[in-house]
């Protein structure tokens, strides 16, 4: 399947009406990049969602993670967001025993967000819909194999180089995680596959150079 160019993709998200142009957001691939250590599979897995958000979709991920421990026993589920207060999410995770499986991480240097990616096997971004998608982008940027819906603006970051899964499907994210665990292969590619695509599509420098580009005309 051939990528889109970089042209390509910002022709995506232009709005020809009233002369409007809208520039994709870039990532920081000097911050968010792949680790240099090489890292035993120990079946954890990294999210980005804020717990009070319904339309992250955290509530299927945590529903699918029983049937995945129960195949995979060591596996762990590291959220980068705000933990759940007294909520229905919480009364999930103790009801399914999962407490000493799902640790939440907020208000993070981006230093430290990396180091969660570089600690964790695969990537799950379960949004029944997204604006953009930073979470999937930086984790293809730091070379960790993604599962991913294709709701909203994630459809435009990750292209073909995720498992792609219906929005709200437990089963669909127990089986991509199951895939990814358990083959190797599949994941060297798809990391190797997102690094490429933010490189060539997502860097922040194509967009800051889109940005300047943009203001050059509008002075001409």
């Amino acid at each position: 399947v051939s990528q889109p160019s970089k042209e390509d993709v910002v022709s995506e998200f232009k709005v020809k009406e009233e002369n409007i142009t809208v520039i994709p957001n870039g990532i920081d691939l000097e911050a968010f990049k792949p680790s240099s250590v090489k890292k035993s599979l120990d079946y954890s897995i990294v999210t980005t969602a804020s717990a009070d958000i319904p339309l992250k979709g955290l509530r299927h991920l945590i529903l699918a993670m029983p049937r995945v421990i129960r195949k995979c026993p060591s596996t762990s589920l590291t959220v980068i967001g705000k933990a759940p207060k007294k909520s229905k999410l919480n009364k999930l995770i103790d009801d399914l025993n999962l407490k000493d499986r799902i640790i939440f991480k907020s208000g993070m240097t981006e230093e430290e967000i990396v180091n969660i990616y570089h600690n964790s096997d695969i990537a799950v971004i379960p949004s029944l819909y997204e604006g953009f998608g930073f979470g999937a982008g930086e984790a293809m940027a730091c070379g960790i194999p993604l599962i991913s819906t294709d709701s909203g603006g994630l459809k435009q970051v990750i292209g073909d180089s995720a498992i792609k899964i219906k929005p709200g499907s437990v089963e669909e994210i127990e089986e991509g995680i199951l895939k990814l665990f358990t083959e190797e292969t599949t994941r060297k590619e798809l990391s190797e596959k997102g690094r490429q695509r933010m490189e060539e599509l997502f860097d922040w420098k194509i967009a800051a150079k889109a940005y300047v580009n943009l203001f050059e005309g509008i002075i001409n």
